[in-house]
């Protein structure tokens, strides 16, 4: 019989956190949302094990919520960057 790994493989990761690939990002994410004790493996991937993972929130093993939270935050780029375009020159 084969009994799952008691922590979850890097493939499981990736999938959970698609589109992220960078392994700072990755660690982030697990930290924003219910790991802000995840330590990272050799590889730089974090080490979550499966008890963890699945008593953590639900928002964590939501996989819309990964997809969500990956996206730009075009609101808080406009409100802080909005009004400070350079002017452009016009030719003569």
């Amino acid at each position: 019989m084969n009994s799952p790994l008691p922590f979850m493989s890097d493939e499981e990761i990736l999938l959970l956190v698609k589109p992220l690939t960078q392994k700072a990002a990755i660690m982030r994410w697990f930290r924003n949302n219910g790991f802000p004790d995840v330590k990272a493996k050799p590889n730089g991937l974090p080490l979550i094990f499966r008890s963890a993972f699945d008593a953590a929130p639900a928002a964590a093993n939501s996989d819309s919520h990964a997809q969500a939270s990956a996206q730009p935050n075009v609101l808080e780029f406009r409100l802080r960057y909005g009004n400070k375009a350079k002017p452009q020159h016009q030719k003569k």
